[in-house]
């Protein structure tokens, strides 16, 4: 962020959603650009990291590009949901990382045991079930305090009105 604020002249304040704005004849980028930077960065961080993991699974030079470039294109996506899933389910974060445990093994025992891909995929589908399964079973049983509620709300749920809605016909 810092190397940003130094190579890019920035507004104070956002203005309707643009990334660049005019403020006394000169162009500034929009403080907008800040968070785009950060999930750009960790996109192509992401991408880079999976390279050694993607060499585990074949040796196909382009199959690991292609996939990569399908993980670059998809993230931003998968934030926004792993971000719901967490808000909304009580144990979702402690389920993500059991997957993430889950593969880890299933890497580090690849020469040992032979994982086919349906099994790997099975058991990441069963964790997940699990996980999700158990949030809602737990929240049956023992309801979030009402505050909690309200920020766990199911996406695209809209909020309950704060104010009367007048309409005129």
């Amino acid at each position: 962020m810092r190397f940003i604020r130094r190579v890019l002249p920035i507004a104070d304040e956002p203005r309707g959603g643009r990334l660049v704005v005019r403020e006394g004849g000169r162009r500034l980028a929009s403080p907008l650009i800040l968070p785009l930077s950060a999930i750009t960065v960790a996109d192509v961080t992401f991408a880079v990291d999976s390279i050694p993991a993607a060499f585990a699974i074949t040796r196909e030079a382009a199959v690991i590009w292609i996939a990569n470039a399908t993980a670059l294109l998809g993230l931003p996506s998968l934030f926004v949901l792993v971000r719901a899933l967490v808000e909304r389910f009580r144990f979702m974060s402690q389920t993500l990382a059991a997957v993430l445990v889950f593969i880890g093994a299933r890497l580090l025992l690849e020469e040992v045991v032979h994982f086919p891909p349906t099994a790997s995929l099975a058991g990441v589908l069963l964790i997940l079930g699990v996980g999700v399964a158990l949030s809602v079973a737990v929240d049956r049983r023992r309801p979030p305090h009402p505050a909690e509620r309200e920020v766990r709300r199911p996406p695209r749920c809209p909020r309950p009105p704060t104010e009367p809605v007048s309409t005129v016909l």
